[in-house]
């Protein structure tokens, strides 16, 4: 997600304010993303990397001893990690340039702080996000970009399902998250006033991984 602070450049009509479809996983479709956002906004100054999925299929276990797993192993940590690494550094520089910039990354409880059976190379793949934020921080912080990531629990979305939920309404909150409150936490950190914090992970799930007492 793009926004550039410039709002649209002179000239342009509000319909030019469309979007790509792209593989960010290529350098090619991370480069034709930026080049729609610089052509309808001017500039970019907020990235969210939101792109990314879990296993699509039983065979996604990436400790499988059979064959692919190899081949799940590389595809995972490109479709979760190698597309927030790409599309960060497509726009590191031109916010190093103009000196503001908001970089949020989206990880997850998964891998960061929790774990579930079955798919070893997401959990690698998103705890891997939460070192790139660091280090991004710390490299782009005198320029006045700030990097931060959230790490959302269990989040009750269309794709959710039904044993997704029940693990939800087992959190001390009593249900899963909103999509809506993921993006209120994301909102508030590509904002101008949260130019003090980077380098951070906000986990959003309802208090369920500092549950402690699990056996009642």
């Amino acid at each position: 997600m793009f926004r550039g602070r410039t709002g649209t450049p002179a000239g342009r009509d509000e319909r030019t304010r469309g979007g790509v479809v792209a593989d960010l996983t290529a350098q090619t479709g991370v480069d034709a993303v930026v080049a729609c956002a610089t052509d309808a906004f001017g500039d970019v100054d907020i990235l969210i990397n939101n792109a990314g999925m879990t296993a699509v299929s039983d065979s996604a276990a990436s400790l499988n001893r059979g064959g692919g797993f190899l081949g799940h192993w590389h595809a995972s940590l490109d479709r979760n990690l190698t597309t927030t690494f790409l599309m960060t550094r497509a726009v590191a520089g031109p916010m190093e340039s103009s000196g503001y910039g908001r970089i949020v990354n989206v990880s997850s409880v998964s891998g960061p702080v929790a774990a579930y059976p079955g798919d070893t190379a997401y959990h690698a793949a998103k705890a891997g996000i939460v070192g790139l934020t660091r280090s991004m921080a710390i490299d782009l912080a005198a320029a006045g970009v700030t990097v931060n990531a959230v790490a959302p629990g269990w989040i009750d979305t269309a794709s959710a399902s039904e044993r997704e939920r029940r693990m939800g309404k087992a959190a001390p909150v009593g249900r899963s998250g909103t999509a809506a409150e993921v993006a209120y936490v994301i909102a508030f950190l590509a904002g101008e006033g949260a130019s003090y914090i980077s380098g951070q992970l906000i986990t959003i799930d309802g208090a369920n991984s500092i549950a402690e007492e699990r056996g009642r």
